[in-house]
């Protein structure tokens, strides 16, 4: 049995305090008995049929014990178990004679001294129980089996593992000269080259100088692009292709070419010398086109490059002529008395 209800006629929504149904808001909601087939509406709180009321739940009936199983049935005792019969040990056969214990038993009783006819034992007693394992007959006695090997250590593993990586290395290194042949020795020296270790013009640089020399300015390019990409620790490369792009008439692109160059050797005369004539034209040009002053930064950073060239080859006559023609330049009258006559401009080499 269910306690009475406040339900709405219109929706059917239940709720707990008498108002307006907060569901459809079209009624008010009713006291409501769900206790009958079909449920009754009621005016009060309490249903007079079966006495639930609104807000108090009936009480609910006990619950009936539930009876305890019947113990089962005890079960039927079961019948004794026989006593097992005696075991009866079978005599083990008579062990067969053999002609070779005969001939045996008679050289004995012959070194003896005893008479003809058969050793005394024999012919051996049949009932006698023969030793363990030899049933039926005499066998000869079992040789022990020798202590078995142990497993291979892991020294030799690791010996052998070490003498199969020397071989493989071995014929790695026979199978790269027979592929490489001659130019194994090259392909060295190119390696150490690329990485600084080894000194030297790389062979790729040769060919686009030399080519630059010979007027063949497409090829000289493109080699010298890839020199310079493949070396990164030469500027020898930088340095001719700058005096291509000087040539294009791209001065600023020659001179970002030549700062790397310098970057890659500082101690490279060529690089530190092409980078002053770089300057000191750049200089003339402007003190024609504007004035003197003008060109005096120029002229100072043509005079740097100038003395670090002459740092590292103190020879270089040329970059010493043109050194001097700076200074003069700039004002130094002891270096104007001694400069060259002809303090040009550098020509495009």
């Amino acid at each position: 049995m269910s306690a009475v209800v406040l339900r709405c006629p219109n929706c059917g929504t239940t709720r707990a305090a008498p108002g307006e149904c907060e569901a459809c808001h079209e009624a008010e909601v009713r006291y409501y008995c769900p206790n009958h087939a079909p449920g009754r509406w009621l005016d009060g709180p309490a249903c007079g049929a079966c006495g639930a009321r609104f807000g108090v739940e009936p009480p609910r009936p006990a619950p009936r014990p539930t009876p305890s199983p019947a113990p089962p049935p005890p079960a039927p005792p079961r019948p004794p178990r026989p006593a097992p019969a005696a075991s009866r040990t079978e005599p083990p056969p008579p062990r067969a004679a053999r002609p070779e214990d005969l001939l045996d038993e008679l050289l004995r009783g012959a070194r003896g001294g005893s008479s003809g006819g058969a050793p005394p034992g024999w012919p051996p007693d049949a009932s006698a129980p023969s030793p363990p394992g030899r049933a039926g007959g005499w066998l000869p006695p079992r040789r022990e089996r020798g202590a078995r090997r142990g497993g291979p250590s892991v020294v030799g593993c690791l010996v052998r593992l070490v003498v199969v990586l020397v071989l493989l290395a071995v014929l790695a290194v026979a199978a790269l000269v027979a592929l490489a042949g001659g130019s194994l020795r090259t392909w060295v020296i190119d390696f150490g080259q690329s990485t600084g270790v080894v000194e030297g013009v790389p062979a790729q640089t040769e060919r686009g100088i030399a080519a630059y020399e010979a007027g063949d300015y497409t090829t000289a390019e493109r080699e010298l692009r890839e020199a310079a990409q493949a070396y990164p620790r030469s500027g020898l490369a930088l340095v001719y292709l700058a005096r291509l792009e000087e040539r294009a008439g791209d001065d600023q692109q020659a001179r970002d070419l030549l700062h790397e160059a310098v970057a890659r050797e500082p101690t490279s005369a060529l690089a530190h010398r092409t980078l002053a004539d770089h300057y000191y034209t750049a200089a003339r040009r402007r003190a024609a086109a504007e004035s003197p002053e003008a060109a005096r930064p120029e002229l100072l950073r043509a005079r740097e490059h100038y003395e670090h060239a002459l740092a590292a080859a103190p020879g270089d006559q040329l970059a010493r002529g043109y050194h001097e023609c700076v200074l003069a330049l700039l004002g130094d009258e002891a270096a104007a008395a001694a400069s060259r006559p002809d303090c040009a401009p550098v020509e495009a080499r």
